[in-house]
């Protein structure tokens, strides 16, 4: 298999929504900076538990077991393409928008990093994991989001109140807008 691409990126998020993300329930992930990046984004799940109280009702259910929570910790589960921003006047946040989700058969460790990020020289066992990112995802070895599920949910999203915004934040009322029309659903509320 072939190395991966330069262009090849990762985001640390909280579980359950990087888990979100990977079965196609969350569109958007919301920072509160802009970025100029696009394109295939490894879903990286970061060591905090501050909401993992959200895997609740997936316990519950049997869905989900804690075994395989500890698991996603401080590991890659999945990628998505990572296709535009939008800027979410109601929440002042940027929703960066996640699509065509899918989640390995079995998480990668890694440790992470901030921001869209590539591995740093001095830690080996991130060049390994995109590695073994990139080779699952050559080999075809991950789930994708059920697609009729993903466009429902892009349908309900779509439900939500939508924002128009004439110019971007960092655009002054004498600056020509880059776009018309932004159309935006809020984060989701914990």
């Amino acid at each position: 298999m072939k190395s991966f691409p330069n262009t090849l990126r990762a985001i640390s998020i909280i579980n359950p929504y990087a888990l979100f993300i990977g079965i196609g329930e969350k569109p958007y992930e919301y920072r509160s900076w802009n970025t100029s990046f696009r394109g295939l984004c490894l879903l990286h799940v970061s060591g905090s538990r501050d909401c993992e109280f959200e895997f609740e009702e997936l316990l519950e259910s049997g869905d989900i077991t804690q075994a395989e929570i500890k698991g996603m910790r401080k590991s890659i589960i999945g990628f998505a393409e990572m296709t535009g921003t939008v800027w979410d006047e109601k929440f002042q946040q940027w929703g960066h928008r996640m699509e065509k989700p899918a989640l390995f058969l079995a998480p990668i460790p890694c440790p992470g990093a901030l921001n869209y990020w590539t591995p740093y020289p001095n830690k080996p066992e991130q060049t390994k994991a995109f590695q073994q990112a990139w080779n699952s995802i050559e080999a075809g070895e991950y789930n994708e989001a059920n697609s009729e599920n993903y466009l429902a949910v892009f349908e309900e999203w779509a439900l939500e109140p939508l924002t128009a915004l004439k110019y971007l934040p960092d655009q002054t009322e004498n600056s020509e807008p880059t776009q018309k029309r932004i159309l935006i659903t809020p984060p989701p509320v914990a």
